[in-house]
């Protein structure tokens, strides 16, 4: 049976300052988790009534979060905003040859961490060939560069695997979101290590004057636990 759980959060707007950095990407100082829609800097206009996430249960794994805008202008509002959803994988770390493998983890199931790092690295994701996938019982034949791995990187939509089938509609429309911004960061232990990876769905909200606007954000949560 699928059941839905509904969590109604009233929250105020997240926002964050955020730069242009010479890498196209955003720039904040601000920590963002999964599931908070952010604009980028103080709109004057735009206000968060409510957000409401619904649980889709183990059937689909998939979530929707539900954002209802006010609109206070007597004009139509563009915004730019963005919705982060926060991945964590673990990593066995190989000081000599300076590389990050991506770990098995203890409860993973079938290939979700070598698909996160796919859709995050693509092509600084390397494959040790000479490396019997059989022979490892905490890693995958799958490596990282160690200079390659921290920061962040936009890749725009056409080059993108959206692993999370992320959709987004305002009042009932979809729209489109144009790219994704990687910010990748380290937990480092003595024999391993995490990465927590934030995938920035980037896209543009334009609100009707003087109206409550729904916001629809949907994406499978199935590479986002275990």
């Amino acid at each position: 049976m699928n059941r839905k759980i509904l969590l109604a959060l009233c929250i105020p707007l997240v926002s964050t300052a955020m730069v242009w950095s010479d890498d196209g990407s955003w720039s904040s100082s601000s920590c963002i988790a999964e599931g908070a829609l952010y604009i980028e800097g103080e709109h004057p206009f735009i206000e968060l009534e409510k957000e409401v996430l619904i649980f889709e249960g183990f059937d689909t794994e998939r979530t929707e979060a539900l954002f209802l805008f006010r609109n206070t202008s007597g004009k139509t509002e563009i915004v730019e905003a963005g919705f982060p959803i926060q991945v964590e994988i673990d990593l066995i770390p190989d000081e000599e040859r300076g590389r990050y493998y991506l770990g098995r983890g203890m409860y993973e199931e079938g290939g979700s961490s070598f698909d996160v790092a796919d859709a995050a690295f693509g092509n600084f994701l390397h494959e040790d060939t000479a490396l019997v996938e059989e022979d490892c019982w905490d890693m995958k034949p799958y490596y990282i560069e160690m200079d390659e791995l921290s920061g962040r990187r936009r890749i725009d939509r056409t080059d993108f695997i959206d692993i999370f089938d992320f959709t987004i509609l305002l009042d009932g429309k979809e729209i489109f979101w144009d790219y994704v911004v990687v910010e990748t960061e380290i937990d480092r232990a003595e024999y391993s290590a995490a990465a927590r990876i934030v995938f920035h769905f980037h896209h543009v909200l334009q609100f009707r004057p003087s109206s409550v606007s729904e916001v629809s954000v949907s994406y499978s949560s199935k590479k986002t636990t275990g």
